[in-house]
Protein backbone atom coordinates (compact mmCIF):
# COMPACT_ATOMS: atom_id res chain seq x y z
CA UNK A 1 0.00 0.00 0.00
CA UNK A 2 1.26 3.33 -0.88
CA UNK A 3 1.41 6.16 2.06
CA UNK A 4 1.16 10.01 1.71
CA UNK A 5 4.95 10.25 1.65
CA UNK A 6 5.40 8.17 -1.41
CA UNK A 7 1.53 9.17 -3.86
CA UNK A 8 3.27 11.21 -5.70
CA UNK A 9 6.19 9.19 -6.82
CA UNK A 10 6.64 7.99 -9.81
CA UNK A 11 6.34 3.81 -10.06
CA UNK A 12 9.46 1.36 -11.15
CA UNK A 13 7.76 -2.25 -11.45
CA UNK A 14 10.25 -5.08 -10.18
CA UNK A 15 9.64 -8.41 -10.77
CA UNK A 16 11.62 -11.01 -9.14
CA UNK A 17 12.10 -14.54 -10.74
CA UNK A 18 13.35 -17.90 -8.79
CA UNK A 19 12.11 -21.33 -8.96
CA UNK A 20 8.73 -22.29 -7.71
CA UNK A 21 7.75 -19.14 -6.43
CA UNK A 22 7.44 -20.59 -3.02
CA UNK A 23 10.18 -19.60 -1.32
CA UNK A 24 12.86 -16.94 -2.31
CA UNK A 25 11.09 -14.62 -4.84
CA UNK A 26 7.66 -14.20 -2.47
CA UNK A 27 10.71 -12.73 0.05
CA UNK A 28 12.11 -10.72 -2.51
CA UNK A 29 8.62 -8.90 -3.68
CA UNK A 30 7.91 -8.94 0.00
CA UNK A 31 10.49 -6.93 0.98
CA UNK A 32 10.59 -4.55 -1.79
CA UNK A 33 7.02 -3.67 -1.89
CA UNK A 34 6.45 -0.17 -1.21
CA UNK A 35 9.87 0.81 -0.90
CA UNK A 36 11.61 3.48 -2.63
CA UNK A 37 14.22 2.93 -5.15
CA UNK A 38 15.91 5.22 -7.25
CA UNK A 39 13.30 8.05 -5.99
CA UNK A 40 10.29 5.88 -7.35
CA UNK A 41 8.28 3.57 -5.12
CA UNK A 42 8.82 0.52 -5.49
CA UNK A 43 5.62 -2.08 -7.61
CA UNK A 44 6.96 -6.15 -6.96
CA UNK A 45 5.69 -8.88 -8.60
CA UNK A 46 6.88 -12.31 -8.51
CA UNK A 47 6.74 -15.66 -11.00
CA UNK A 48 8.76 -19.02 -11.60
CA UNK A 49 10.57 -20.56 -13.88
CA UNK A 50 9.29 -23.79 -12.58
CA UNK A 51 6.67 -22.73 -10.86
CA UNK A 52 4.25 -24.50 -8.19
CA UNK A 53 1.35 -22.76 -9.90
CA UNK A 54 -1.38 -21.82 -7.14
CA UNK A 55 0.66 -22.73 -4.43
CA UNK A 56 1.39 -20.90 -1.42
CA UNK A 57 4.26 -19.83 0.28
CA UNK A 58 6.58 -22.33 1.97
CA UNK A 59 5.50 -22.92 5.36
CA UNK A 60 9.14 -22.86 6.49
CA UNK A 61 9.95 -19.48 4.54
CA UNK A 62 6.17 -18.14 6.22
CA UNK A 63 8.12 -18.79 10.16
CA UNK A 64 11.34 -17.07 9.13
CA UNK A 65 8.93 -13.84 7.56
CA UNK A 66 6.74 -13.94 10.80
CA UNK A 67 9.81 -14.04 12.82
CA UNK A 68 11.87 -11.45 10.96
CA UNK A 69 8.41 -8.80 11.10
CA UNK A 70 7.98 -9.46 7.42
CA UNK A 71 4.18 -8.43 6.67
CA UNK A 72 2.49 -11.23 5.03
CA UNK A 73 -0.25 -11.36 2.38
CA UNK A 74 -2.57 -13.72 0.34
CA UNK A 75 0.28 -15.30 -2.21
CA UNK A 76 -0.59 -18.26 -5.10
CA UNK A 77 2.69 -19.14 -6.94
CA UNK A 78 2.60 -17.93 -10.65
CA UNK A 79 4.61 -19.18 -13.82
CA UNK A 80 6.58 -16.82 -15.99
CA UNK A 81 5.50 -15.79 -18.87
CA UNK A 82 6.68 -13.30 -21.19
CA UNK A 83 4.60 -10.45 -20.83
CA UNK A 84 5.52 -10.42 -16.79
CA UNK A 85 9.18 -9.65 -18.10
CA UNK A 86 7.79 -6.84 -20.85
CA UNK A 87 5.97 -5.44 -17.97
CA UNK A 88 9.14 -4.56 -15.98
CA UNK A 89 11.65 -2.01 -15.58
CA UNK A 90 13.79 -4.11 -13.82
CA UNK A 91 13.76 -8.15 -13.34
CA UNK A 92 16.06 -9.47 -10.49
CA UNK A 93 16.39 -13.34 -10.74
CA UNK A 94 17.57 -15.43 -7.72
CA UNK A 95 20.11 -17.35 -9.89
CA UNK A 96 22.30 -17.12 -13.23
CA UNK A 97 20.30 -20.08 -14.60
CA UNK A 98 17.01 -18.11 -13.55
CA UNK A 99 18.44 -15.03 -15.63
CA UNK A 100 19.20 -16.72 -18.39
CA UNK A 101 15.54 -17.87 -18.51
CA UNK A 102 14.45 -14.97 -18.33
CA UNK A 103 16.84 -14.17 -21.36
CA UNK A 104 15.72 -16.60 -23.66
CA UNK A 105 12.18 -15.49 -23.14
CA UNK A 106 12.73 -11.75 -24.15
CA UNK A 107 16.10 -11.35 -25.08
CA UNK A 108 15.35 -7.76 -25.34
CA UNK A 109 15.45 -7.74 -21.03
CA UNK A 110 19.49 -8.32 -21.09
CA UNK A 111 20.34 -4.24 -19.86
CA UNK A 112 17.45 -4.71 -17.41
CA UNK A 113 18.07 -8.39 -15.71
CA UNK A 114 20.59 -9.20 -12.98
CA UNK A 115 20.76 -12.12 -10.38
CA UNK A 116 19.48 -10.14 -6.85
CA UNK A 117 23.47 -10.39 -5.47
CA UNK A 118 24.51 -9.25 -8.46
CA UNK A 119 22.33 -6.14 -8.70
CA UNK A 120 23.59 -5.86 -4.95
CA UNK A 121 27.18 -5.91 -5.75
CA UNK A 122 27.00 -3.11 -8.98
CA UNK A 123 24.92 -0.97 -6.70
CA UNK A 124 28.13 -1.23 -3.79
CA UNK A 125 30.31 -0.30 -6.87
CA UNK A 126 28.31 2.67 -8.37
CA UNK A 127 27.27 3.93 -4.57
CA UNK A 128 23.48 4.27 -5.51
CA UNK A 129 21.15 2.71 -7.63
CA UNK A 130 20.60 4.92 -10.27
CA UNK A 131 18.67 2.50 -12.99
CA UNK A 132 18.92 -0.37 -14.96
CA UNK A 133 20.46 0.80 -17.55
CA UNK A 134 23.12 2.60 -15.51
CA UNK A 135 23.97 -0.60 -13.59
CA UNK A 136 24.37 -3.14 -16.68
CA UNK A 137 27.27 -0.63 -18.13
CA UNK A 138 29.09 -1.30 -14.92
CA UNK A 139 28.81 -5.53 -15.50
CA UNK A 140 32.68 -5.73 -16.60
CA UNK A 141 34.16 -3.73 -13.84
CA UNK A 142 33.06 -5.98 -11.20
CA UNK A 143 34.41 -9.31 -10.17
CA UNK A 144 32.44 -11.70 -8.54
CA UNK A 145 32.93 -15.88 -8.00
CA UNK A 146 30.06 -17.67 -9.86
CA UNK A 147 28.68 -18.69 -6.77
CA UNK A 148 28.56 -15.24 -5.26
CA UNK A 149 25.86 -14.58 -8.32
CA UNK A 150 23.31 -17.21 -6.74
CA UNK A 151 20.65 -17.24 -3.78
CA UNK A 152 20.83 -21.00 -3.02
CA UNK A 153 17.43 -23.04 -3.34
CA UNK A 154 16.09 -24.00 0.52
CA UNK A 155 13.23 -26.03 -1.01
CA UNK A 156 13.32 -29.21 0.90
CA UNK A 157 15.86 -28.21 3.18
CA UNK A 158 16.60 -27.78 6.64
CA UNK A 159 14.93 -24.64 8.97
CA UNK A 160 18.49 -22.88 8.76
CA UNK A 161 18.75 -22.98 4.50
CA UNK A 162 15.41 -21.31 5.02
CA UNK A 163 16.83 -18.80 7.76
CA UNK A 164 20.20 -18.53 5.22
CA UNK A 165 18.12 -17.28 2.02
CA UNK A 166 16.23 -14.92 4.09
CA UNK A 167 18.96 -13.49 5.57
CA UNK A 168 20.77 -13.29 2.28
CA UNK A 169 17.87 -11.89 0.30
CA UNK A 170 17.07 -9.26 3.30
CA UNK A 171 20.80 -8.14 2.79
CA UNK A 172 20.61 -7.63 -0.91
CA UNK A 173 17.40 -5.35 -0.61
CA UNK A 174 18.64 -3.12 1.52
CA UNK A 175 21.32 -2.25 -0.30
CA UNK A 176 19.12 -2.21 -3.04
CA UNK A 177 17.10 0.43 -1.75
CA UNK A 178 19.59 2.19 0.87
CA UNK A 179 22.88 1.82 -0.70
CA UNK A 180 26.14 0.40 0.30
CA UNK A 181 26.37 1.40 3.66
CA UNK A 182 24.04 -1.31 4.57
CA UNK A 183 26.51 -3.92 3.16
CA UNK A 184 29.40 -2.76 5.46
CA UNK A 185 27.25 -2.65 8.84
CA UNK A 186 25.18 -5.83 8.15
CA UNK A 187 28.97 -7.42 7.59
CA UNK A 188 30.47 -6.07 10.42
CA UNK A 189 27.88 -7.70 12.50
CA UNK A 190 28.11 -10.84 10.91
CA UNK A 191 31.54 -11.50 11.49
CA UNK A 192 31.06 -11.29 14.80
CA UNK A 193 29.15 -14.35 15.67
CA UNK A 194 29.61 -16.64 13.05
CA UNK A 195 31.67 -19.66 13.53
CA UNK A 196 33.62 -22.09 11.01
CA UNK A 197 31.44 -25.00 10.78
CA UNK A 198 32.81 -28.42 12.30
CA UNK A 199 34.28 -30.71 9.68
CA UNK A 200 33.05 -34.02 9.08
CA UNK A 201 34.74 -37.35 7.11
CA UNK A 202 32.07 -39.17 4.69
CA UNK A 203 33.18 -42.47 3.14
CA UNK A 204 31.60 -42.36 -0.29
CA UNK A 205 31.32 -46.32 -1.48
CA UNK A 206 32.74 -45.68 -4.91
CA UNK A 207 36.58 -45.99 -5.67
CA UNK A 208 38.92 -43.81 -6.65
CA UNK A 209 37.30 -42.73 -9.80
CA UNK A 210 39.44 -43.82 -13.11
CA UNK A 211 39.05 -41.53 -16.76
CA UNK A 212 36.27 -43.88 -17.41
CA UNK A 213 34.45 -43.88 -14.63
CA UNK A 214 30.39 -42.45 -14.67
CA UNK A 215 30.35 -38.52 -14.49
CA UNK A 216 27.85 -38.59 -11.57
CA UNK A 217 30.41 -40.16 -9.43
CA UNK A 218 33.35 -37.52 -10.81
CA UNK A 219 30.96 -34.80 -10.45
CA UNK A 220 29.31 -35.54 -7.32
CA UNK A 221 32.31 -35.82 -5.82
CA UNK A 222 33.74 -32.53 -6.89
CA UNK A 223 30.16 -31.45 -5.57
CA UNK A 224 31.07 -32.47 -1.82
CA UNK A 225 34.74 -31.46 -1.85
CA UNK A 226 33.56 -27.88 -2.96
CA UNK A 227 31.33 -27.84 0.52
CA UNK A 228 32.65 -26.31 3.33
CA UNK A 229 32.22 -28.86 6.56
CA UNK A 230 32.78 -31.69 4.65
CA UNK A 231 36.10 -34.04 3.84
CA UNK A 232 35.48 -36.68 1.15
CA UNK A 233 37.00 -40.16 1.33
CA UNK A 234 36.90 -43.16 -1.35
CA UNK A 235 36.15 -46.13 -0.91
CA UNK A 236 38.83 -48.93 -0.61
CA UNK A 237 38.24 -52.32 1.91
CA UNK A 238 41.24 -51.27 4.39
CA UNK A 239 39.85 -47.65 4.26
CA UNK A 240 36.20 -48.96 5.45
CA UNK A 241 37.32 -51.84 7.63
CA UNK A 242 39.96 -49.57 9.66
CA UNK A 243 39.32 -45.81 8.78
CA UNK A 244 38.01 -43.19 10.52
CA UNK A 245 35.05 -41.38 9.39
CA UNK A 246 31.80 -40.25 10.14
CA UNK A 247 29.40 -41.15 7.18
CA UNK A 248 29.17 -44.36 5.04
CA UNK A 249 27.59 -43.17 1.72
CA UNK A 250 26.54 -45.87 -0.42
CA UNK A 251 25.15 -45.43 -3.86
CA UNK A 252 25.00 -48.87 -5.43
CA UNK A 253 25.62 -51.52 -2.54
CA UNK A 254 25.01 -54.72 -4.79
CA UNK A 255 28.49 -53.66 -5.88
CA UNK A 256 30.11 -54.16 -2.61
CA UNK A 257 28.58 -57.85 -2.27
CA UNK A 258 29.69 -59.07 -6.10
CA UNK A 259 32.85 -60.03 -7.46
CA UNK A 260 34.75 -61.37 -11.07
CA UNK A 261 35.06 -64.95 -9.47
CA UNK A 262 33.12 -67.10 -6.53
CA UNK A 263 36.48 -67.07 -4.41
CA UNK A 264 36.58 -62.42 -4.70
CA UNK A 265 33.42 -62.48 -4.21
CA UNK A 266 32.89 -64.82 -0.89
CA UNK A 267 35.38 -62.77 0.07
CA UNK A 268 33.86 -59.13 -0.34
CA UNK A 269 30.50 -60.58 0.72
CA UNK A 270 32.58 -61.69 4.18
CA UNK A 271 34.40 -57.97 4.28
CA UNK A 272 30.64 -56.44 4.08
CA UNK A 273 29.17 -58.56 6.66
CA UNK A 274 31.81 -57.27 9.02
CA UNK A 275 32.16 -53.79 7.73
CA UNK A 276 28.19 -53.70 8.58
CA UNK A 277 29.10 -54.87 12.13
CA UNK A 278 31.87 -51.80 12.32
CA UNK A 279 29.05 -49.53 11.52
CA UNK A 280 27.01 -50.53 14.17
CA UNK A 281 29.54 -50.83 16.51
CA UNK A 282 31.27 -47.33 16.00
CA UNK A 283 27.82 -45.97 15.59
CA UNK A 284 28.31 -45.06 12.24
CA UNK A 285 25.41 -43.76 10.13
CA UNK A 286 24.91 -45.53 6.47
CA UNK A 287 23.20 -42.97 4.16
CA UNK A 288 22.57 -44.66 0.76
CA UNK A 289 21.45 -42.64 -2.21
CA UNK A 290 18.57 -44.70 -3.99
CA UNK A 291 19.19 -45.19 -7.82
CA UNK A 292 17.16 -47.90 -8.12
CA UNK A 293 13.71 -49.36 -6.51
CA UNK A 294 14.51 -52.98 -6.89
CA UNK A 295 17.68 -55.51 -6.53
CA UNK A 296 18.94 -56.44 -9.11
CA UNK A 297 18.33 -59.53 -11.28
CA UNK A 298 20.17 -62.50 -11.44
CA UNK A 299 21.89 -62.41 -7.89
CA UNK A 300 22.80 -65.10 -5.60
CA UNK A 301 20.31 -65.92 -2.22
CA UNK A 302 23.23 -64.87 -0.57
CA UNK A 303 23.77 -61.46 -2.62
CA UNK A 304 20.05 -60.75 -1.33
CA UNK A 305 19.98 -61.54 2.28
CA UNK A 306 23.19 -59.46 2.35
CA UNK A 307 21.45 -56.17 0.68
CA UNK A 308 18.72 -56.42 2.50
CA UNK A 309 20.35 -56.92 5.78
CA UNK A 310 22.37 -53.61 4.57
CA UNK A 311 19.18 -51.81 4.12
CA UNK A 312 17.75 -52.47 7.38
CA UNK A 313 20.76 -50.75 9.07
CA UNK A 314 20.63 -47.46 6.38
CA UNK A 315 20.02 -44.51 8.68
CA UNK A 316 18.93 -42.00 5.66
CA UNK A 317 17.84 -42.11 2.11
CA UNK A 318 18.47 -40.01 -0.34
CA UNK A 319 16.09 -39.83 -2.97
CA UNK A 320 17.65 -38.19 -6.57
CA UNK A 321 13.77 -37.34 -7.78
CA UNK A 322 10.64 -36.85 -6.03
CA UNK A 323 8.64 -39.63 -6.93
CA UNK A 324 10.88 -42.26 -5.37
CA UNK A 325 8.44 -44.07 -2.70
CA UNK A 326 10.16 -43.71 0.64
CA UNK A 327 8.20 -45.32 3.36
CA UNK A 328 7.03 -42.25 5.68
CA UNK A 329 9.19 -43.82 8.82
CA UNK A 330 12.31 -44.23 6.72
CA UNK A 331 14.32 -40.38 6.86
CA UNK A 332 14.47 -39.28 3.23
CA UNK A 333 15.30 -36.09 1.52
CA UNK A 334 15.20 -35.46 -1.93
CA UNK A 335 18.42 -34.20 -3.94
CA UNK A 336 17.71 -34.33 -7.83
CA UNK A 337 20.46 -35.56 -9.75
CA UNK A 338 22.26 -33.08 -11.44
CA UNK A 339 22.99 -32.38 -14.88
CA UNK A 340 26.20 -32.73 -17.36
CA UNK A 341 26.19 -29.20 -19.35
CA UNK A 342 29.65 -28.97 -18.23
CA UNK A 343 31.18 -32.58 -18.33
CA UNK A 344 30.84 -32.42 -22.37
CA UNK A 345 33.03 -29.82 -24.43
CA UNK A 346 31.71 -27.97 -26.94
CA UNK A 347 34.25 -29.62 -29.60
CA UNK A 348 32.39 -33.02 -29.14
CA UNK A 349 29.13 -31.35 -30.18
CA UNK A 350 27.46 -32.11 -33.94
CA UNK A 351 25.12 -30.49 -36.08
CA UNK A 352 21.71 -31.86 -35.66
CA UNK A 353 20.77 -34.61 -39.04
CA UNK A 354 17.43 -33.95 -39.82
CA UNK A 355 15.05 -36.60 -39.25
CA UNK A 356 17.76 -38.66 -36.86
CA UNK A 357 16.25 -40.39 -33.54
CA UNK A 358 19.05 -42.13 -31.35
CA UNK A 359 19.62 -44.70 -28.65
CA UNK A 360 22.57 -44.60 -26.68
CA UNK A 361 23.67 -46.16 -23.79
CA UNK A 362 24.43 -49.53 -22.13
CA UNK A 363 22.49 -51.83 -24.23
CA UNK A 364 20.33 -54.47 -21.92
CA UNK A 365 16.76 -56.43 -22.00
CA UNK A 366 15.02 -54.23 -19.90
CA UNK A 367 15.94 -51.22 -21.96
CA UNK A 368 13.52 -52.17 -24.93
CA UNK A 369 15.90 -51.59 -27.43
CA UNK A 370 14.11 -54.41 -29.79
CA UNK A 371 11.02 -52.73 -29.27
CA UNK A 372 12.80 -49.56 -30.62
CA UNK A 373 13.82 -50.78 -33.81
CA UNK A 374 10.26 -53.06 -34.12
CA UNK A 375 8.26 -49.21 -33.83
CA UNK A 376 10.55 -47.45 -36.22
CA UNK A 377 10.11 -49.99 -38.91
CA UNK A 378 6.52 -49.50 -38.83
CA UNK A 379 7.32 -46.16 -40.54
CA UNK A 380 7.82 -46.02 -44.07
CA UNK A 381 10.72 -44.46 -45.63
CA UNK A 382 8.90 -41.61 -47.23
CA UNK A 383 8.52 -40.57 -43.52
CA UNK A 384 12.41 -39.58 -43.94
CA UNK A 385 13.53 -40.66 -40.39
CA UNK A 386 16.39 -42.56 -39.64
CA UNK A 387 17.16 -44.46 -36.51
CA UNK A 388 20.76 -44.70 -34.74
CA UNK A 389 22.03 -46.65 -32.12
CA UNK A 390 24.99 -47.10 -29.92
CA UNK A 391 26.38 -48.27 -26.80
CA UNK A 392 28.02 -51.78 -25.38
CA UNK A 393 25.57 -55.07 -25.43
CA UNK A 394 24.85 -57.07 -22.83
CA UNK A 395 25.44 -60.53 -24.32
CA UNK A 396 26.08 -61.84 -27.99
CA UNK A 397 22.78 -63.42 -28.12
CA UNK A 398 21.22 -59.52 -27.90
CA UNK A 399 23.33 -58.70 -30.88
CA UNK A 400 22.35 -61.06 -32.47
CA UNK A 401 18.63 -60.73 -32.11
CA UNK A 402 18.78 -56.73 -32.73
CA UNK A 403 20.90 -57.18 -35.84
CA UNK A 404 18.63 -59.68 -37.28
CA UNK A 405 15.19 -57.36 -36.10
CA UNK A 406 17.39 -54.42 -38.05
CA UNK A 407 18.17 -56.41 -41.46
CA UNK A 408 17.81 -54.91 -44.49
CA UNK A 409 16.53 -51.59 -43.28
CA UNK A 410 19.47 -49.55 -44.16
CA UNK A 411 17.41 -46.69 -42.20
CA UNK A 412 19.08 -48.14 -38.97
CA UNK A 413 22.66 -47.81 -37.84
CA UNK A 414 24.25 -50.06 -34.84
CA UNK A 415 27.34 -49.43 -33.23
CA UNK A 416 28.10 -52.26 -30.49
CA UNK A 417 30.57 -50.98 -28.18
CA UNK A 418 31.55 -48.86 -25.36
CA UNK A 419 31.31 -45.03 -26.22
CA UNK A 420 34.26 -42.45 -25.36
CA UNK A 421 32.68 -39.49 -23.60
CA UNK A 422 33.26 -37.49 -27.32
CA UNK A 423 31.73 -40.38 -29.47
CA UNK A 424 28.63 -40.23 -27.17
CA UNK A 425 28.18 -36.72 -26.99
CA UNK A 426 28.58 -36.34 -30.77
CA UNK A 427 26.17 -39.17 -31.34
CA UNK A 428 23.57 -37.82 -29.02
CA UNK A 429 24.07 -34.26 -30.38
CA UNK A 430 23.71 -35.60 -33.77
CA UNK A 431 19.96 -36.92 -33.28
CA UNK A 432 17.08 -34.47 -33.71
CA UNK A 433 15.25 -36.73 -30.82
CA UNK A 434 16.46 -39.34 -28.31
CA UNK A 435 14.25 -41.88 -27.86
CA UNK A 436 14.64 -44.15 -24.90
CA UNK A 437 12.27 -46.73 -24.62
CA UNK A 438 12.89 -48.63 -21.60
CA UNK A 439 10.23 -51.12 -19.78
CA UNK A 440 11.78 -49.84 -16.32
CA UNK A 441 12.36 -46.66 -15.95
CA UNK A 442 13.12 -44.56 -12.91
CA UNK A 443 16.09 -42.75 -12.04
CA UNK A 444 17.79 -42.56 -15.75
CA UNK A 445 21.03 -40.61 -16.10
CA UNK A 446 20.50 -41.13 -19.83
CA UNK A 447 17.81 -38.87 -20.01
CA UNK A 448 19.63 -36.36 -18.20
CA UNK A 449 22.76 -36.47 -20.86
CA UNK A 450 20.32 -36.12 -23.47
CA UNK A 451 18.64 -33.25 -21.82
CA UNK A 452 22.30 -31.55 -21.08
CA UNK A 453 22.93 -32.07 -24.36
CA UNK A 454 19.94 -30.12 -25.31
CA UNK A 455 18.26 -32.90 -27.37
CA UNK A 456 14.28 -33.94 -26.29
CA UNK A 457 13.86 -37.18 -25.85
CA UNK A 458 10.65 -39.77 -25.80
CA UNK A 459 10.25 -41.75 -22.93
CA UNK A 460 7.61 -44.15 -21.35
CA UNK A 461 4.55 -42.11 -19.21
CA UNK A 462 5.39 -42.54 -16.02
CA UNK A 463 4.94 -40.02 -12.69
CA UNK A 464 8.71 -39.55 -12.86
CA UNK A 465 8.59 -38.45 -16.50
CA UNK A 466 6.08 -36.45 -15.75
CA UNK A 467 7.17 -34.67 -13.06
CA UNK A 468 10.59 -34.26 -14.85
CA UNK A 469 8.47 -32.68 -17.85
CA UNK A 470 6.91 -30.53 -15.81
CA UNK A 471 10.35 -29.38 -14.36
CA UNK A 472 12.52 -29.27 -17.32
CA UNK A 473 9.37 -28.06 -20.19
CA UNK A 474 7.70 -30.06 -21.90
CA UNK A 475 9.01 -29.94 -25.34
CA UNK A 476 11.97 -31.76 -23.87
CA UNK A 477 10.24 -34.51 -22.05
CA UNK A 478 7.96 -36.27 -24.80
CA UNK A 479 6.15 -39.39 -23.67
CA UNK A 480 4.35 -42.68 -24.87
CA UNK A 481 1.56 -44.03 -23.21
CA UNK A 482 1.95 -48.56 -23.53
CA UNK A 483 4.15 -49.74 -26.20
CA UNK A 484 6.22 -47.91 -28.18
CA UNK A 485 4.93 -47.80 -32.09
CA UNK A 486 5.67 -45.78 -34.94
CA UNK A 487 3.10 -43.28 -34.77
CA UNK A 488 4.67 -42.23 -30.94
CA UNK A 489 8.23 -41.24 -32.81
CA UNK A 490 6.66 -39.30 -35.75
CA UNK A 491 4.11 -37.90 -32.76
CA UNK A 492 6.94 -36.48 -30.69
CA UNK A 493 9.52 -35.15 -33.69
CA UNK A 494 6.67 -33.24 -34.86
CA UNK A 495 5.87 -31.84 -31.51
CA UNK A 496 9.55 -31.07 -31.12
CA UNK A 497 9.76 -29.12 -34.18
CA UNK A 498 6.68 -26.82 -33.52
CA UNK A 499 7.64 -25.60 -30.22
CA UNK A 500 10.41 -23.07 -30.66
CA UNK A 501 14.13 -23.79 -29.97
CA UNK A 502 15.22 -22.81 -26.30
CA UNK A 503 17.04 -24.60 -23.63
CA UNK A 504 15.72 -27.35 -20.92
CA UNK A 505 15.51 -25.19 -17.29
CA UNK A 506 17.84 -27.96 -15.33
CA UNK A 507 18.19 -24.67 -12.77
CA UNK A 508 17.34 -26.97 -10.04
CA UNK A 509 20.08 -29.40 -10.80
CA UNK A 510 22.82 -27.41 -10.39
CA UNK A 511 26.02 -29.31 -8.70
CA UNK A 512 27.03 -26.44 -6.38
CA UNK A 513 22.94 -27.01 -4.48
CA UNK A 514 23.86 -30.91 -4.31
CA UNK A 515 26.94 -30.37 -1.85
CA UNK A 516 24.75 -28.09 0.69
CA UNK A 517 21.99 -30.64 0.25
CA UNK A 518 24.49 -33.76 0.99
CA UNK A 519 25.83 -32.05 4.10
CA UNK A 520 22.15 -31.51 5.43
CA UNK A 521 21.57 -35.33 4.73
CA UNK A 522 24.93 -36.32 6.38
CA UNK A 523 24.22 -34.06 9.44
CA UNK A 524 20.62 -35.76 9.93
CA UNK A 525 21.99 -39.58 9.56
CA UNK A 526 24.34 -38.08 12.63
CA UNK A 527 21.64 -36.83 14.78
CA UNK A 528 19.60 -39.99 14.16
CA UNK A 529 22.34 -42.08 15.87
CA UNK A 530 23.47 -39.17 18.24
CA UNK A 531 20.75 -37.08 18.85
CA UNK A 532 21.59 -33.57 20.76
CA UNK A 533 20.47 -33.30 24.24
CA UNK A 534 17.45 -32.01 25.10
CA UNK A 535 17.48 -28.55 27.33
CA UNK A 536 16.37 -28.75 30.42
Amino acid sequence: MRTEETMDLPEIRVLLVCSGNICRSPVAERLLQSRSLAGAVVHAESAGTGALVGEPIHPQMVDVMRASGVELAEFAARQLMPHMIQAADLVLTMTREQRATVLRLDPRALAKTFTLTECAALVISAGSFGSAESLAARRPYIALEPSDYDIPDPYRRRDNAFQQAFASINKAVDILCNGPTTATAQDDSASSGDEAPAVMTVLESFPEPRPTAHPYVVMLRRALEQTDGITVRTFSWRTALTGDYDVFHVHWPENLVSGGSPLKKLVRQAMFIGLLRRLRRRRIPLVRTVHNLELPRGISRRETALLKRADRQTMYRIKINGTTPIPADQPSSTILHGHYRRWYDNEFLAEVVTGRVAFFGLIRRYKGVDDLISAFRELPEAAEISLSIAGRPSSEKLVAQLRDLASGDDRINIQFGFLSDGDLARHVTAAELVVLPYREMHNSGGVLTALSLGRPVLVPANDTNLALAQEVGLRWVQMYEGDLDGSDIVRALKSVRDDPEHAPDLSRREWKLAGPDHLDAFIRAIEILHPRPQPQ
